[in-house]
């Protein structure tokens, strides 16, 4: 219920608001691996999960202190995820290297990480800082439905009892239909192929609505807001032009805009 004069009213929903992360990893093939749940607390308690765990058998979980990413945390979902997931024994040379694509966040970044994934054959390539909302595969075409999902879920929970918390054991049996619902094959390549990293397609991510700003005033004559050089030369065509342009790794929101006005200058003179 809510006033007359407002149009859209919050529903409000119960929950404990203890802070809970979660590590996802998705392939390029539509697959998927096992999530790892941090749960906020200094040791796994059993009345935190549901009497049936067979839908999490494939789970990992654990707890931290205040319920957020840690370097120790980031290490052991290498060694109880993604490496029993990916690196198979018996698989051919070819097979047993991996490239794993991730954010700059400081627990990817320690010596322990980086060692770990040279041992494994697993090659790092991280995005450049402030990209991932176009870079990041997940935050394109599957953390939404995974909370739109989510919310649904909480919805059909509160209708039966309002007044029921949602506390850990809730939490895991909600999210656990949201995932399916929203990890699914076709939404995890919709995501891959909207950044451009499979298939790779340089245009895709620069040509994001994210990144098409128009610019408050008008660049001054004469004046280079790139750092690499073009020719205007239309007859060179638009592998000429693309091969003489020299983009080096955006830094700010800034650098990322000056090389997609090259970039829109390079397609308007082809």
């Amino acid at each position: 219920l809510g006033t007359s004069g407002r149009s859209l009213v919050q529903k409000k929903q119960p929950g404990s608001r203890a802070w809970t992360s979660i590590i996802e990893c998705i392939s390029a093939t539509g697959a998927a691996l096992p999530p790892l749940v941090m749960f906020k607390g200094k040791s796994l308690q059993q009345q935190w999960f549901p009497l049936d765990l067979d839908p999490f058998a494939s789970w990992e979980f654990t707890s931290t202190e205040n319920g957020w990413t840690t370097d120790p945390t980031a290490v052991e979902w290498l060694k109880k995820v993604f490496i029993p997931q990916t690196c198979q024994t018996g698989q051919k040379e070819h097979q047993r290297t991996k490239l794993l694509i991730l954010d700059g966040h400081g627990s990817h970044e320690t010596a322990e990480f980086m060692h770990l994934c040279l041992q494994n054959q697993i090659h790092l390539l991280y995005l450049p800082p402030h990209t991932s909302h176009v870079l990041q595969p997940l935050d394109q075409s599957v953390f939404s439905p995974l909370k739109t999902a989510y919310r649904k879920e909480l919805s059909f929970l509160t209708d039966w009892d309002d007044s029921t918390i949602v506390g850990k054991k809730n939490f895991i049996i909600c999210y656990h239909k949201a995932r399916q619902a929203a990890l699914s094959i076709q939404n995890i390549k919709s995501g891959w192929k909207y950044t451009g990293l499979w298939p790779v397609s340089v245009a895709r991510p620069l040509m994001s609505p994210l990144l098409l700003q128009k610019p408050s005033t008008p660049a001054r004559p004469g004046h280079s807001t790139s750092r690499g050089s073009a020719s205007t030369r239309a007859s060179d065509g638009w592998a000429g032009l693309t091969s003489e342009v020299m983009w080096s790794t955006p830094r700010k929101a800034s650098d990322l805009r000056d090389q997609l006005s090259q970039y829109s200058k390079l397609q308007d003179n082809s």
